[in-house]
């Protein structure tokens, strides 16, 4: 995992990023950025509203890590000062607000030298008894080892977002597909015609031709999380196929026709979205519609 982290970093590009990770974990609701445009910023990027309180540094990349280590516990020293000498201008930001860490935020944290620092700038600060601090008050250095699960959902937004694409399945490639799975395309039209059995051959036959489009459109979603997001197909695959599983044992739950797969797909819908945050509703649609109608072609659902 560690290799899939970026350590050059320009620092205004780090404080950006540094405050989406921030963000991601707090809510961005939760979170008040502090500008340092005007009359720097105190020693603070950020603070959220459930008492952290944030500054975020890059040192240059690479340098030996004693190097590193050095900067980093020279930059405590700086800014942790700045929150004592500044203790007045930010008690009147965080109005209510108490707190009950002072986190420095950088790409890579692989000493234990600056820890010594943390602990002796912690006691520093608790012996000022400011206001709006904590008695279980610490200062910590994190890195974004500490924030992989707030990365990982930056990584999935970012590539949801640039790899994902609408998909548009022509009426020619329907008839290919129906042309060459003639078998699973009977299986599925004798189970609407028993389910549905006043509705009209034609709108079975469009019924049909619909549920294969979702099912064309449920791969090519899935074909694009297998080539950028291979964990997160890994864990559809895995939802998915863990549901099939209580369908064949438990059968299909609901009374008529409708009911069963409505509540299939409902039930499925919930279950992709659980397991993807993040992923906009209409992908979620069509992998739990495209799931059912393989579903329908086989043998998990029936009715």
């Amino acid at each position: 995992m560690a290799d899939s982290y970026k350590y050059d970093w320009d620092p205004r590009d780090w404080q950006s990023f540094a405050l989406q990770l921030i963000r991601e974990r707090h809510g961005a609701v939760n979170v008040q950025r502090v500008p340092d445009a005007h009359r720097g910023d105190s020693g603070l990027e950020a603070y959220s509203f459930d008492g952290c309180l944030y500054q975020c540094y890059a040192p240059k990349f690479p340098l030996p890590i004693a190097e590193r280590a050095r900067k980093t516990r020279a930059k405590l020293n700086a800014d942790v000062s700045k929150l004592i000498a500044n203790a007045e201008t930010i008690e009147g930001w965080l109005g209510a607000v108490t707190v009950s860490r002072w986190i420095l935020l950088v790409p890579l944290f692989d000493s234990k030298e600056p820890i010594t620092t943390c602990t002796d700038l912690t006691e520093k600060v608790l012996s000022r008894g400011l206001a709006f601090v904590r008695f279980d008050f610490r200062v910590c250095v994190c890195d974004q080892s500490d924030f992989s699960t707030e990365l990982e959902q930056l990584r999935r937004k970012a590539a949801l977002r640039t790899c994902l694409s609408p998909t548009v399945t022509t009426t020619e490639e329907l008839q290919t597909w129906q042309d060459q799975h003639v078998d699973h395309v009977q299986t599925m039209t004798e189970k609407l015609e028993r389910g549905f059995p006043h509705t009209p051959k034609p709108q079975i036959t469009r019924k049909v031709e619909q549920y294969v489009a979702w099912h064309l459109q449920r791969d090519n979603v899935l074909d694009q999380l297998r080539r950028d997001i291979p964990d997160l197909w890994d864990q559809v695959q895995a939802t998915t196929s863990n549901a099939e599983k209580k369908l064949e044992t438990l059968g299909s739950q609901g009374g008529t026709a409708k009911e069963v797969i409505g509540n299939t797909i409902r039930d499925l819908g919930h279950e992709i979205g659980e397991c993807m945050p993040g992923f906009h509703r209409s992908e979620v649609d069509r992998i739990a519609f495209g799931t059912a109608a393989d579903w329908l072609m086989r043998c998990p659902l029936d009715f």
